[in-house]
């Protein structure tokens, strides 16, 4: 486990246990005097008991080309506070699954697309590859009796 406080670690103040999701390869949790990065770990935390929130977390892994895939997710508002209390483990509900949703506008004789990754408290997600914005998804059309089929490609911006 790494943990690295900005705040000057206190040994005498009473503690409480935080499970990290599994798969999650850093979250940065903060507090009113410190914030704490904390890296892969199967291990729970112990942390101080009072109020947290967690601003931001990461997932990292290859695919079969070896390409580094990263996700990203940034948490603001009351979803993203915890409580750590010394009778209970505090799980925040961070990390998998990652939910993309579609939403279609027409406009005239057009339609517009909007495609967004959420976390499971809502949180906005940043996906990359490699260190890059991957490609814009495929959008793939079809009607009930397959006469009609067609693969539009997605824009960025």
């Amino acid at each position: 486990m790494t943990c690295v406080a900005t705040a000057q670690e206190q040994t005498d103040l009473s503690r409480g246990t935080v499970k990290i999701q599994e798969g999650l390869t850093a979250v940065v949790i903060n507090s009113s005097d410190e914030s704490i990065t904390v890296g892969h770990t199967q291990e729970p935390l112990q942390l101080p008991v009072g109020k947290y929130h967690i601003d931001c977390w990461t997932i990292e892994r290859k695919d079969q080309e070896g390409n580094l895939w990263k996700l990203k997710g940034r948490l603001s508002g009351r979803k993203a506070r915890f409580l750590v209390s010394e009778s209970q483990p505090a799980a925040p509900a961070i990390g998998e699954p990652i939910i993309s949703t579609l939403s279609a506008t027409k406009y005239d004789s057009a339609y517009g697309f909007d495609q967004h990754l959420k976390g499971k408290l809502g949180e906005s997600i940043e996906i990359t590859r490699n260190g890059e914005r991957p490609d814009a998804p495929k959008l793939v059309i079809n009607n009930q009796d397959g006469s009609y089929s067609e693969t539009y490609d997605f824009k960025y911006g």
